[in-house]
């Protein structure tokens, strides 16, 4: 069991490097977009936290709901930066 939750959670690692670097790809509306979603993710693993049981699975949902934060706040900080200027026009 534990073997299976590392290996997701490296898989959501690698994910989450991946969807990272994709963020400067993105324009203003489709990161706005991407916020709203994982925003939504963030509030699921929240409720999933509150109904584990299981050690393993807490730590597991712990890790998946950091590296959601990490990227709520990339998108936040992107958006800030690129899209709430003067000089946007996207």
């Amino acid at each position: 069991m534990k073997a299976v939750i590392c290996a997701l959670a490296l898989a959501l690692v690698g994910f989450t490097a991946q969807a990272n670097a994709a963020i400067y790809d993105m324009s203003c509306g489709q990161l706005i977009d991407a916020k709203a979603n994982v925003k939504v993710k963030i509030v699921n693993v929240n409720a999933k936290l509150k109904d584990a049981r299981n050690a393993d699975q807490i730590e597991f949902l712990k890790g998946q709901k950091e590296q959601l934060v990490n990227s709520f706040l990339a998108l936040d900080s992107e958006i800030n930066d690129r899209c709430k200027g003067d000089d946007y026009n996207d």
